[in-house]
């Protein structure tokens, strides 16, 4: 009997020990994921505005609206950065339909920053466009519109 109760006790004491090391190295890793992704979202610049427009002004957007008749001829996207993390670029990805039409590097500097591009819009290149504002690998905001 004393030796059925002494293998009971190393029996539970392997089974402790062992839940005890399955918590430590099995634990689900949720926490320091979370942690990651709000690292990874303070790391990013954040879009004060955003928006096409026919002109550009003193540094400010002049004529915006959904919409543009295709006789403009050019249009502009405009962009103004808060929190910017560290010197660098920003780009204007300039879409027609699906088609990449034009990538246009935007260089930035912290903390805030007002940048824009331009764009000849072809008088029969009308349709559905948009402008992806990316950093990095992070699209920051995609702008859609039409040209009529």
């Amino acid at each position: 009997m004393k030796g059925g109760t002494q293998m009971t006790k190393t029996g539970t004491l392997i089974l402790v020990l062992t839940a005890i090391i399955s918590l430590i190295f099995l634990r689900p890793s949720v926490g320091r994921g979370e942690q990651l992704t709000v690292q990874q979202k303070s790391d990013l610049p954040t879009i004060e505005k955003a928006m096409i427009c026919e002109k550009v002004e003193d540094r400010t957007p002049v004529g915006t609206r959904d919409s543009f008749p295709s006789s403009l001829g050019t249009l502009y996207c405009f962009t103004e950065l808060m929190h910017i993390p560290t010197q660098g670029s920003v780009y204007h990805v300039w879409y027609y339909g699906k088609k990449e039409m034009a990538r246009i590097e935007l260089p930035i500097s912290p903390p805030r920053w007002r940048t824009w591009s331009s764009k000849t819009i072809l008088s029969n290149w009308k349709g559905d466009w948009k402008v992806e504002i990316v950093f990095g690998d992070h699209i920051l905001r995609t702008l859609t519109f039409a040209v009529e």
